[in-house]
């Protein structure tokens, strides 16, 4: 990760999503053109949660 993306991502705030151990990082819809022009590569989940 590079300095400008780290510096992109501490002006959002992460919440919590669904439960205690799920944080998400909150961007205004305004600013997302900004946050994914710089996803590089695919977006690979590394777990999963599934209701039972």
């Amino acid at each position: 990760m590079q300095a400008r993306d780290v510096a992109l991502a501490a002006r959002f705030s992460a919440r919590q999503a669904s439960g205690r151990a799920i944080l998400e990082l909150w961007a205004p819809a305004e600013q997302l053109p900004e946050v994914n022009a710089r996803i590089v590569g695919p977006i690979e989940p590394v777990r999963s949660f599934l209701p039972d």
